[in-house]
C-alpha cells in the first residue's frame, strides 16, 4: 500500500473518530472533547504519510481555513436560530469541539476527500447530502437542536454545504498552487532565508 493511501485511510479513520467524539461529547456537554481527537487525526495521518515541511504547512493552512469558515458561518446559523448546540450557553459562538471539527474537515480535502478536487459539482452534491446527513445524525444523538424545525435546518444545511464544499475545494487548490509557486521561487533562488 502506498504512503498516500495509508495517509488517506488514517485521515478517514481519524476524522470519523473526531466527528463521533464531538457529537457524543456535545450530547453530554463535553464540548472540548474534539481537540484531542483533532490532534489524534493529524498525528495518525502524519505518521502514516511521513509528511515533509510543505505538507505540514499545507495542512496547517487548511486548519486556518476551517477556523475562518467556522468563525463566519456558525454565528449566522446560531443567531438565526436555525441551529442550537445543546449544553452550550453562547448563542453567537460555536463550541470548541465544532471548531476542531471544522479544522479536521478542512484537512480532509487533501486526504480522504482529496478526490473531490477538480470535481466541483460532485463536491456540491457530496457537501449538500453529507452536511444534511451529518447534522441530522448529530441532532438524533443529542448534540444539537433545530429551533425552527428539523426540515428548515436540513434544507439550510444542505444548501449551505452544497455551496461551501466546492468553495473549500477551490481554496485547497489555491493553497497547493501558492505552495508550488513558493517552491519554484526557492529553487530558483527567488526567496532567500525562508
Amino acid at each position: 500500500m502506498s504512503i498516500t493511501a495509508r495517509a488517506n485511510i488514517a485521515n478517514f479513520i481519524g476524522f470519523q473518530l473526531l466527528w463521533a467524539a464531538v457529537v457524543w461529547g456535545g450530547a453530554k456537554g463535553v464540548w472540548y472533547l474534539g481537540w484531542p481527537f483533532l490532534a489524534l487525526m493529524l498525528l495518525l495521518q502524519w505518521a502514516a504519510g511521513r509528511p515533509d515541511r510543505q505538507v505540514l504547512t499545507r495542512d496547517l493552512a487548511m486548519i486556518l481555513v476551517g477556523w475562518l469558515v467556522c468563525l463566519m458561518l456558525e454565528p449566522m446559523l446560531l443567531l438565526s436560530h436555525v441551529l442550537d448546540y445543546r449544553h452550550w450557553p453562547h448563542s453567537a459562538a460555536a463550541p470548541g469541539g465544532i471548531w476542531a471539527l471544522w479544522a479536521g474537515f478542512a484537512v480532509t480535502l487533501y486526504y480522504s476527500l482529496g478526490w473531490l478536487r477538480g470535481k466541483l459539482w460532485l463536491a456540491a452534491l457530496v457537501g449538500g447530502a453529507g452536511g444534511a446527513f451529518s447534522m441530522m445524525a448529530g441532532i438524533h444523538i443529542g448534540a444539537a437542536q433545530a429551533p425552527r424545525g428539523l426540515s428548515t435546518l436540513l434544507i439550510v444545511y444542505g444548501i449551505v454545504w452544497a455551496a461551501l464544499v466546492p468553495v473549500m475545494v477551490v481554496l485547497s487548490d489555491r493553497v497547493l498552487s501558492a505552495q508550488a509557486i513558493r517552491v519554484r521561487q526557492q529553487s530558483k533562488g527567488g526567496i532567500h532565508g525562508r
